[in-house]
């Protein structure tokens, strides 16, 4: 079993902006610039394999859950393959664009919060961009992905630590008074 200091953790949060500038900055709604917030309930599935499907919310379908996001699954999923699961896993949702968006030809952009450690985002099935340093916001343009009307959002999430991704840490308390003694970086 994974010790839970260890394990990953997903705080995916995503919002559309439109406007005329894109940036990493936290977005604000303006005369000039529209937000679609994409938070709420996904379709997930654990199975990575999964990324080359719909992922439908079909209740014959095992591994395909209603996920909030953001959250983390590590801590929504009861099961102990939930919990300690590592890898890649699948986000995917629905949503609409109004058509203005592309009929005044207005920059789409789409920003995240956060997503652990790693994503590819898909837009309608077309890669639209990736990121890969952890923690941090990040944003790519969709602008030439996205339809007037019904898309399709899907996120590859893999939380796999490498020699190349900054550690987890760790927290050792006293024993007894529950006060932290020191910060530890790395695995156990």
């Amino acid at each position: 079993m994974i010790p839970p200091t260890c394990i990953s953790i997903l705080s995916l949060v995503c919002s559309i902006i439109i406007g005329i500038e894109g940036g990493i900055l936290y977005p604000r709604a303006s005369k000039t610039r529209d937000l679609q917030y994409l938070d709420g309930l996904w379709h997930f599935s654990l199975n990575a394999s999964a990324s080359s499907q719909e992922l439908s919310g079909n209740p014959n379908d095992k591994d395909i859950y209603l996920m909030p996001v953001p959250s983390s699954y590590n801590d929504i999923l009861t099961s102990s393959e939930g919990r300690d699961h590592l890898g890649p896993v699948v986000y995917q949702k629905r949503f609409f664009s109004p058509s203005t968006w592309t009929r005044e030809k207005r920059r789409i952009w789409l920003r995240f919060g956060s997503v652990c450690y790693s994503a590819k985002v898909y837009i309608n099935e077309k890669f639209a961009f990736d990121h890969s340093i952890g923690h941090l916001p990040f944003a790519g343009e969709i602008t030439g992905l996205v339809n007037d009307d019904e898309n399709t959002i899907k996120i590859i999430v893999d939380n796999t630590l490498t020699s190349t991704t900054i550690p987890q840490g760790s927290v050792t308390t006293l024993p007894g008074c529950g006060k932290y003694s020191a910060l530890r970086l790395g695995t156990q």
